[in-house]
């Protein structure tokens, strides 16, 4: 195993077992560290076993990417798989890789129904290459037909059929996660701009009036939105994200309204040069899409938050 600053752990063709023991000694490194991707590709001794004890004790918050790849995973796998993908608290990856396996096609839908249902922080799902014809057509075919108790012949073209079948349905499912991770960034950001405008300002007003004695309010005047109760300010504000679910709107007005988040200043630029100013300015923006994306992250608003789970 090798840990990168990037936080990325590489893992493949060695002689990892994966026994019980050493599966929570690793799990536990993982869930205590920050770990961006983490893969077990080509590891064929893990198996089944290695699932059975890793996916259940899994919560790194960082994780972005999982790749299980030619693991020698088979159907027992995908009760654990699919209870982690369906868990909002403790999967947070953007990216999943289940390829070369032996998965089969029921296992392959059961995971694709799970997230179209329960996983909206998913953009990119690979699951090629499983042994589709492991299962019984019967089987794998009764969700959507009925058999009538016959025996079906699974050949090539029928299995091509429904494979493309699940291509589709993981594809749509994607486009709308990355869709609605897209709504949900720009409208946090949005939200945040016009909320550090108006509730960091009414935060300050409120300070320098304890020292001010309050002059009268004519009769006649129209109520400001600073002099509104501040549940119908966050109302009004919430309109601005209409995608945010309500703990994103609460998070992200908790922030707004604290000077301590505040950015600071840039640094005073030195030197005159274009190329220095050039260099500055490449620096800057790169650090601002970093910044950007802590914050996503931080705050929980890189993807879709169903208000139902």
């Amino acid at each position: 195993m090798s840990l990168t600053r990037e936080f990325e752990l590489t893992h493949k063709q060695n002689s990892f077992s994966g026994d019980p023991p050493t599966t929570s000694k690793f799990v536990n490194a993982v869930n205590n560290s920050n770990l961006e991707v983490l893969s077990l590709t080509s590891n064929r001794l893990l198996s089944d076993a290695f699932v059975e004890v890793f996916f259940p004790a899994l919560n790194a918050p960082s994780l972005r990417e999982l790749h299980l790849s030619a693991m020698n995973l088979t159907p027992l796998s995908c009760p654990y798989i699919l209870d982690f993908l369906t868990d909002p608290q403790r999967c947070h990856l953007h990216t999943f890789k289940c390829n070369g396996n032996s998965l089969g096609l029921q296992a392959v839908r059961s995971i694709i129904r799970a997230v179209t249902r329960k996983n909206y922080a998913l953009v990119t799902v690979e699951l090629y290459a499983n042994q589709l014809a492991s299962d019984s057509l019967s089987d794998t075919l009764s969700s959507d037909h009925d058999s009538n108790g016959e025996d079906t012949d699974v050949d090539e073209a029928t299995l091509n059929l429904a494979w493309r079948a699940c291509q589709h349905r993981m594809n749509l499912v994607l486009t709308r996660n990355a869709l609605l991770k897209g709504y949900v960034e720009r409208e946090s950001l949005q939200l945040l701009r016009y909320a550090r405008i108006l509730l960091l300002h009414t935060q300050c007003t409120e300070s320098s009036v304890r020292l001010l004695p309050v002059p009268p309010t004519p009769n006649n005047a129209s109520p400001s939105f600073t002099s509104l109760p501040i549940e119908i300010q966050h109302h009004i504000l919430s309109f601005l994200a209409p995608h945010l679910s309500a703990g994103q709107l609460i998070r992200i007005i908790g922030y707004a309204s604290s000077a301590n988040t505040l950015p600071c200043l840039l640094p005073r630029l030195r030197g005159n040069t274009i190329r220095t100013r050039e260099w500055v300015g490449m620096q800057s923006t790169e650090l601002r899409k970093k910044q950007r994306r802590i914050w996503f992250d931080t705050l929980r608003c890189s993807s879709f938050e169903s208000e139902f789970d």
